[in-house]
């Protein structure tokens, strides 16, 4: 990965995710990334880095078991000198026309307010917004989230609840048999991981908790059947 951290400080670097970017957290999402190693594209002013555009690599199977894959255009950084140039426009542009050669088939994204105009002048088609479920734990909660000045936390806070994930899920062989029992999607979906890459836990992130319940017969092997992985995050 080049060294990007000065630019990836700047602004387009900090809105492509709504939140700032570290080295740590780049090399963790883009070189340990489990569907492979991300596509990244740099823009150069003599020996100066100025510009920065990377996908995630990704996978979907389809119902009949076929594999398709896929890329997410995610985190992109311009220099703010060199702002306005149509440096991100060059770059996504560029990589878009090299990424078929590589078998990509699917190119998505969910960006924000900000980054929306230019991929929609690029060519993108909004398909729609993500449904969001909210289930309130005290009679506060509609007031914090209408009222909150800012998103919440990046970081997880510390959670005693549930069990710890790393010792959840432990038991590969368990996990894929869990995984195995389930019924196959009605659309395109993610591969099921034997390790998901939310699990293979990033660099200095603390709090998360896999709850287990006993809803039906478990899986040989697996304590329940079946588990989810929440994160406790602060909202003020």
């Amino acid at each position: 990965m080049p060294t990007t951290s000065p630019v990836c400080s700047s602004s387009r670097g900090a809105h492509s995710a709504g939140r700032t970017t570290t080295p740590v957290s780049l090399e963790w999402k883009h070189l340990e990334n489990p569907f492979g190693v991300s596509p990244m594209w740099i823009a150069l002013a003599d020996d100066r880095v100025v510009g920065f555009r990377t996908f995630l690599r990704w996978q979907f199977v389809t119902p009949t078991g076929e594999i398709v894959h896929a890329v997410r255009a995610v985190d992109t950084a311009t220099d703010p000198d060199h702002q306005g140039q149509g440096i991100f426009t060059r770059l996504t542009l560029d990589g878009l026309a090299e990424l078929p050669d590589e078998g990509v088939a699917l190119v998505f994204n969910t960006p924000n307010e900000k980054s929306l105009p230019g991929y929609l002048k690029m060519g993108w088609r909004e398909l729609g917004r993500l449904p969001v479920v909210v289930q309130p734990t005290s009679l506060r909660f509609p007031r914090v989230i209408v009222t909150a000045r800012r998103s919440a936390g990046r970081w997880p806070l510390p959670a005693t609840a549930g069990e710890d994930p790393g010792d959840a899920l432990a038991d590969d062989g368990a996990l894929e048999a869990l995984l195995a029992s389930q019924p196959p999607p009605r659309g395109l979906a993610t591969p099921p991981q034997p390790r998901p890459p939310a699990l293979a836990l990033r660099p200095g992130v603390v709090g998360l908790t896999a709850c287990c319940g006993w809803a039906a017969p478990p899986p040989t092997g697996w304590p329940c059947s079946g588990a989810g992985v929440a994160a406790m995050r602060s909202r003020a």
